[in-house]
């Protein structure tokens, strides 16, 4: 019997459908409990970065420094699970506040940006980020994409 469970674990281990549901509901996705960048940041600690940017009235180049620590906790989030589909969301959001300062040419937006065009150049998100720069929207993202990335991290299949 003994065998026949380590057995299994071995086949489960070796097709990677543990490593799947290790990762959550959604295919490439990083787990709630990895960490990220200097500051070894969740998805969810970045996710409310993002949030408490968005919401201050006041960003200005100040606020540099903050958006650099996200960049790169985003890019090291990115290298690691590149097939995550909030990456790009993620990446969009951030590189709309580098705009609101006007640091479009900041050395962290630029990397953001070519990863952007790289990686994920027939996204919805890099459309955004290409009109927001050539100055076709108003520099802003739903941010109620979000309530769907909370309820698919949850496992409820995103009903939320």
């Amino acid at each position: 019997m003994k065998r026949l469970i380590i057995g299994i674990c071995a086949v489960l281990l070796a097709t990677g459908v543990y490593g799947r549901a290790m990762a959550g509901i959604t295919p490439g996705a990083a787990p709630a409990d990895e960490y990220f960048g200097r500051r070894h940041e969740s998805i969810l600690e970045i996710r409310n970065r993002l949030d408490r940017l968005e919401a201050r009235p006041d960003v200005d180049q100040r606020m540099l420094g903050e958006m650099d620590s996200i960049a790169g906790c985003l890019l090291d989030w990115q290298q690691q699970y590149p097939a995550d589909p909030w990456v790009p969301h993620a990446f969009v959001r951030l590189l709309v506040q580098y705009h609101r300062i006007q640091a479009d040419n900041d050395p962290r937006a630029m990397r953001l940006r070519r990863v952007m065009e790289t990686a994920y150049g027939g996204s919805n998100e890099t459309r955004r980020m290409e009109e927001l720069l050539a100055g076709q929207n108003d520099a802003h993202v739903d941010t109620g994409d979000w309530q769907h990335f909370d309820a698919s991290r949850d496992g409820d299949g995103g009903g939320g």
